[in-house]
């Protein structure tokens, strides 16, 4: 009987370690990501940049961080408002992500207030 209660509290507390670990990866993709586009934020492209960076060093490959600014972007809210916005920002990010060779790493993509960076591993 005891052998049995305790193989049981045994199986619920590994069921909530379990959880716990897939709650805490969950939350740690969704800080790394913007809401709107999916892709990283700045601090999670800052993470990806610095991993690349290193295994570019390491195996002596080249890295290319490619830069995208939407110039006068606030006229897009001003005008049409931030719906049209929001929806030309996820149009763009999609763009970008459909436009990449399937070799590429499609997370390296980094969104920020109407800016993108691509970082291109041996490239």
């Amino acid at each position: 009987m005891l052998a049995t209660i305790l193989f049981v509290a045994l199986i619920v507390a590994l069921t909530a370690l379990l959880c716990a670990g897939a709650l805490y990866r969950r939350a740690k993709v969704q800080t790394r990501r913007d809401p709107l586009t999916g892709a990283l934020n700045q601090s999670g492209f800052i993470e990806v940049l610095e991993d690349e960076s290193n295994r570019a060093r390491r195996y002596l490959h080249p890295l290319t961080v490619a830069y995208v600014d939407l110039d006068d972007f606030k006229l897009v809210n001003d005008l049409l408002g931030h719906e049209a916005g929001n929806s030309c920002l996820e149009t763009v990010a999609q763009t970008i992500e459909d436009t990449l060779r399937e070799s590429e790493e499609t997370n390296s993509l980094c969104f920020s207030a109407r800016r993108w960076q691509k970082m291109y591993a041996g490239c």
